[in-house]
């Protein structure tokens, strides 16, 4: 209602908002006196919110009645499934009512009736034609009683996302006409309330109804034209659906008698209310009077110093919150300049070139949330500075670095020296036990949902940091300090540079791509004799297996064929099979890559900014989402295509460094074994190697099938394949597989001694370590579980190795981004990692350039010296003017 010269009255669904408050706030909030606040406290901010945010004339207080309804009487069963209320909260109801009434502020209550029927009924009411309505509650059965003068406040969640909602709005939200919300409910029924509806009859079936009935008599009419299956739910079941469409209509025609006089916010009792507020303890609440009633202004005298004892005494987190405004600004300098140790947090958000809504900022016993848009670049920096000093507490790095730059202070440089971060110190600490470092904040969750206010969100996970931080020790201590907290800020840097994406190369490749699959389609609807959605894999299979009788069709779970790519490799002969697997590349390209690529490309920068997450892989390995840099297939020409779109800057050029076969050098690091050794240190390759030996043959005799099938041994070794795994990869007996194994084994005996060593000592140790410190728990290794036991060993042999390879390759970009800063600030960026490559972007078109071919002699020896190992360490570097298209650089 913008714009609207109307006067303005607030009705208030009490009950709803009370009862969100007390699942939204910790159940510690107790003022001085042990008494429990949080219903109370969370009950007046969303209050003061409404009054701050609306700017009504007048304000009604609707409470839900004290017994029996006239519901009750209509159906005994009415919320029959609702648990009794928490006591807490009952304990707290007639504070807030006591609360509003000392204040001046009507609680209104109509015996036998719901506030929602009340409220319902004030807004259709002759008492009120000259206000615009706004109902304010958590419940969207209010929008039943929208219309042109009456509109639903709608608490969000969290409730800074609370929104105003018109006629046309709340259509939206719901997904259908509001008009038609009672007999919505009549016909699937309402859980909450115990409203029945009609048995069977759910979301998706009553939206269908009500779309083309308008009633349930039209409904029932017309029994014949519904689709059988809905029309059998319905018959018999009328009285059902009659019976839940009285209980869910709100009343608006009860007839309530007001003087209207006696609601005006002119009558409200301020200095009553501050008195309340003082009771309870809600020195923020207290302030922000004065932006509801400017005559009340509060000095800063009002506040007290910092008293650390008042958490445990009074067995609370924090004994003050408060949004920063300019006013506050000093206030809270003051506070922070006295603390040794600061936690910022804020919730983050997708887009990492906005900053978020809210900063938070706590010590101990207090917290503050900063809005965005509030302090200059001045005020930023005239804070930030304070902090440089302090010990700064923060859940995510990272994140902070995007904050920082996004508020343009400091040049875009991260400016704490002294910092701890909590989620990848927790990240260490639980040696893969925890893989979603997040549950710190459920720790601190009351109910889902958390919060109505996002800044009670911001106060409570914020002042948890203190405190939180679980300090690594021995070899994880130098991991967190000298790695994993240097790297947070490169993949920082790294996702703000991004890596530019061809639009044009990228939309020709899709054009490309669907009239292939075009062409696809009709061939495979040739060869099945008719059209079907070869996307199903049910009706995939009857076409195959049935009406094609391809023979040794394997049955599913649910009955039908398997269609999975290793039943049709069965049949590659067939020519329908090659279609459809190049079908299914082909569509997965397309729905996975090309249009997710296009949506990820920012409008401002025109590069797609992947986010490089370090604390989610167990073995440290850093993944890319949003989109997944790191897993576009290769192996094909198609897949190719997708890397040629990446291209860099107009005039610049990619260049990338690759460590060899990392894993299999650590592998002979680490078990010692001789003959791998030796092949590393003569320069052999190594899958010809191994090849020569598990096929008895010369190196010279190998063929490329022989060793392409070498190449699969050796790293499924690595991952401690089993015989069946490595069979279902090369596609040949288990027992063959077997034998490969077997070979490798003798062909390097210290690599089967090293497994059985570090699998027997993890048992003991009760975890397994990478050459940087970084350990995996072992529990599992005792499992009587068969499965589970041999799945805990093949991560046990594994992450020494992975591991200790993604340790090598973060140390590798730590070092590679010092020489930047000393050598090539103006030439290169670092923009991508992917697995064990590092890729570049840098300022030049030529590859024969000095200063490349210097930068890559460079990086590439930081990269060889990164960690000293008994054989060689080789990285290859390339250079090119798109990501399929890197020819090796040879002159350096």
């Amino acid at each position: 209602m913008e714009g609207s010269k109307r006067k303005i009255i607030v009705l208030v669904d009490s009950n709803a908002l009370a009862h969100r408050a007390f699942h939204a706030y910790p159940p510690e909030l107790m003022n001085s006196k042990g008494e429990h606040t949080n219903a109370i406290f969370g009950y007046f901010t969303m209050l003061v919110q409404t009054l701050i945010t609306l700017k009504p004339e007048s304000i009604i207080c609707v409470f839900d009645a004290p017994g029996r309804t006239f519901r009750d009487d209509m159906y005994e069963k009415y919320k029959a499934n609702r648990p009794e209320m928490d006591a807490s909260l009952a304990e707290q109801i007639p504070k807030i009512i006591n609360t509003l009434r000392n204040a001046n502020i009507h609680a209104l209550s109509i015996p036998t009736f719901e506030a929602d029927d009340v409220i319902g009924s004030l807004s259709k009411s002759e008492h009120l034609t000259q206000y615009d309505k706004v109902i304010v509650t958590g419940d969207r059965d209010l929008f039943q009683v929208i219309d042109d003068n009456t509109s639903v406040y709608l608490a969000g969640n969290p409730f800074s996302n609370s929104h105003l909602f018109n006629k046309e709005q709340a259509s939206e939200k719901m997904g259908f006409d509001i008009s038609n919300i009672i007999l919505f409910k009549a016909l699937k029924g309402d859980p909450s309330d115990n409203i029945p509806g009609v048995p069977g009859i759910g979301d998706v079936s009553a939206i269908n109804l009500i779309k083309d009935y308008k009633s349930l008599d039209e409904i029932y009419k017309s029994l014949d034209q519904i689709k059988p299956s809905i029309s059998k739910k319905l018959q018999g079941n009328r009285e059902i659906a009659e019976l839940s469409y009285r209980l869910a209509e709100i009343k608006t025609d009860e007839d309530i008698h007001i003087d209207i006089d006696n609601f005006d916010m002119d009558k409200i009792n301020f200095d009553s209310l501050i008195k309340e507020f003082e009771h309870f303890g809600f020195r923020t609440l207290i302030k922000k009077i004065e932006k509801i009633n400017p005559a009340h202004k509060f000095p800063l005298e009002t506040f007290p110093a910092i008293q650390t004892e008042l958490i445990t005494e009074h067995n609370s987190k924090y004994q003050m919150q408060e949004i920063i405004n300019e006013t506050g600004f000093n206030e809270m300098l003051m506070i922070l300049k006295e603390a040794e140790n600061v936690a910022i947090f804020a919730e983050e958000i997708s887009d990492k070139f906005i900053p978020p809504e809210f900063i938070g900022f706590a010590v101990n016993g207090y917290s503050f949330v900063v809005k965005n848009g509030v302090f200059g670049k001045a005020s930023w920096e005239k804070l930030l500075n304070l902090l440089k000093a302090k010990i700064i507490y923060t859940y995510n790095s990272k994140y902070l670095y995007h904050i920082l730059a996004n508020l343009g202070v400091f040049g875009g440089r991260f400016p704490f020296t002294q910092y701890e971060d909590i989620m990848l110190s927790r990240f260490i600490t639980s040696m893969g036990t925890q893989k979603d470092p997040s549950s710190l904040f459920n720790e601190t969750a009351n109910a889902p949902q958390q919060s109505l206010f996002i800044e009670s969100v911001i106060y409570d996970k914020t002042y948890s940091l203190l405190g939180s931080f679980i300090k690594p020790e021995g070899k994880m201590f130098d991991l967190y300090n000298g790695i994993e907290k240097p790297i947070a800020l490169i993949l920082g840097k790294m996702e703000r540079a991004g890596v530019r994406l061809d639009r044009n190369k990228i939309l020709q490749f899709k054009s490309e791509l669907e009239e292939n699959i075009g062409t696809l389609t009709k061939e495979i609807y040739k060869d099945a004799g008719e059209e079907f959605n070869i996307s199903s894999p049910k009706q995939l299979g009857a076409i195959l297996f049935q009406k094609l009788g391809i023979k040794t069709g394997k049955k599913n779970k649910s009955g039908g064929f398997s269609t999975n790519e290793k039943y049709l490799l069965d049949h590659i002969n067939n020519p329908i099979i090659p279609k459809i697997l190049s079908y299914r590349e082909l569509s997965k390209l397309n729905s996975t890559y090309t249009n997710a690529l296009i949506e990820q490309i920012n409008p401002k920068t025109n590069r797609i900014h992947s986010n490089f997450n370090q604390a989610v892989a167990v073995t440290g390995r850093l993944s890319s989402t949003e989109p997944n840099l790191q897993n576009i297939p290769t192996s094909t020409d198609w897949g190719l295509r997708i890397k040629k779109a990446f291209v860099p800057s107009d005039n610049k050029l990619f260049v990338s460094f690759d460590y060899s076969q990392q894993e299999l050098r650590l592998l002979a690091e680490f078990s010692g074994d001789k003959n791998l050794i030796k092949a590393f240190n003569s320069g052999f390759d190594i899958h010809a190697y191994t090849a020569s030996r598990i096929f008895n043959i010369d190196m010279q005799d190998v063929d490329s099938n022989q060793r392409r099938t070498a190449k699969t041994v050796n790293f499924g070794v690595v991952y401690g394949i089993s015989a069946y795994g490595l069979a279902s990869r090369l596609k040949i007996p288990t027992g063959e597989a077997q034998d490969y194994i077997d070979r490798f084994y003798t062909s390097y005996p210290g690599v089967l001694k090293y497994f059985k060593n570090i699998t027997q000592n993890a048992t003991m140790d009760g975890f397994v370590e990478t050459v940087f410190g970084r350990r995996r728990k072992t529990d599992l290794l005792t499992s009587s579980n068969y499965q589970v036991r041999s799945a805990a060993e093949r991560e046990t042999i594994n992450f020494p190795l992975q591991g200790s390879a993604s340790d090598i390759i973060k140390k590798a970009m730590i070092d590679a981004d010092k020489i930047i800063a000393e050598k090539y600030k103006n030439f290169a960026i670092m923009i991508l990692q992917v697995h064990d490559e590092i890729i570049f972007e840098v300022d030049t078109n030529k590859a024969s350039d000095k200063r490349l071919l210097e930068f890559a002699r460079d990086i590439r020896q930081v990269m060889i010296d990164g960690v000293k190992l008994g054989v060689p360490m080789l990285v290859d570097a390339k250079c090119g003017s798109d990501w399929a298209d890197l020819k090796k650089l040879t002159n350096i």
